[in-house]
């Protein structure tokens, strides 16, 4: 019955009909039939369908305040027929107070598909605001889920880029190492301020290693210096570092960087070895280099760590994927 209604009122929905709309789209199974419907109707006809939801996108706005105190399974689905369905406003009050109240549920399940609506429907703005609320060390957020919902963010991500770096400071350590990770991702952010973040002793490690890894995909002279000592270093407790500045340098082709990697295939530490080796194959593409030293040396680990991964190279050229 709903299905058809939609389909009769698709071209032009009535008040009348927009009012049904609500009463019904407050429980589960009329939820479930309105999803399954705009998918036939958006797969027969897309126009007819956008204007469809363009014409309903009020329904949306006024059920927002409805969904407090649902259960998770009904909560997590409204965000995701937002998400889905939404086309009004980007700046909508009430569907982006809510997103970002749930947002912050102790649902996981919920609070993604919060976010990950509020990536789809909000302006570059709400959403940072959003990232914002939910870094009060309340529940938690992995960074590569945050990572990855702003990745799927429909607007420009330049500006987003931009309004996060305003809400920076105010993020905890997880959601400041999501939104390096996007940057770099988006080939975003200010060098300058990377560099800042990764030799400041005030940022927790993992930011810290996050903005290490941003030189690895945007290459900044400038962090080249403190990449090569941090590659450098022996201290055991900071093998995570010397792993990351390893794999950063495959982004600088010179033959100083290339020493320093095959000295690094010496390391006591088997991540080092792996992390040197793969950057010095990666190196190799941009410039001449000569592996004799290393393959035919009386570094044993060196040399096997070397010739797996020249092995593995091979294995992909060949079309046999990787181990």
């Amino acid at each position: 019955m709903l299905s058809h209604e939609i389909r009769t009122n698709a071209d032009f929905p009535t008040p009348e009909h927009k009012e049904s709309l609500r009463k019904q789209l407050r429980r589960l199974p009329a939820m479930e039939a309105f999803d399954l419907t705009m998918d036939l109707l958006e797969s027969e006809s897309p126009d007819l369908a956008s204007r469809y939801l363009v014409g309903i996108a009020d329904v949306f706005e006024s059920l927002a305040h409805t969904i407090p105190g649902k259960s998770d399974i009904h909560t997590s689905y409204w965000c995701y027929l937002v998400r889905k369905w939404y086309r009004g406003d980007r700046e909508s009050t009430p569907v982006i107070i809510m997103l970002t109240s749930l947002a912050q549920s102790p649902s996981l399940y919920v609070r993604q598909n919060a976010i990950s609506a509020l990536a789809k429907v909000s302006s570059a703005r709400n959403l940072a605001i959003a990232f914002a609320a939910c870094s009060d060390g309340q529940v938690f957020y992995h960074p590569r889920l945050l990572t990855e919902t702003s990745m799927t963010f429909a607007g420009n991500k330049a500006e987003l880029a931009v309004w996060l770096g305003a809400f920076f400071d105010d993020l905890d350590d997880q959601s400041k190492s999501a939104v390096i990770n996007y940057w770099r991702m988006t080939r975003t952010g200010e060098p300058s301020d990377m560099l800042a973040i990764a030799t400041s002793p005030e940022y927790d490690s993992e930011v810290r290693l996050a903005a290490m890894r941003y030189f690895a995909t945007n290459p900044d002279p400038d962090a080249e210096p403190f990449l090569q000592e941090m590659a450098s270093t022996h201290d055991k407790d900071l093998w995570e570092v010397a792993v990351v500045a390893s794999g950063a340098l495959a982004s600088y082709p010179t033959q100083e960087n290339a020493a320093l990697l095959k000295r690094n295939l010496s390391s006591r530490s088997w991540f080092v070895r792996n992390a040197a080796a793969s950057s010095l194959l990666r190196l190799r593409t941009k410039m001449d280099l000569d592996f004799a030293d290393v393959l035919e040396g009386p570094d044993r680990y060196a040399s096997e760590m070397l010739r797996y991964h020249i092995e593995l190279e091979e294995l992909s050229a060949a079309g046999g994927g990787s181990a």
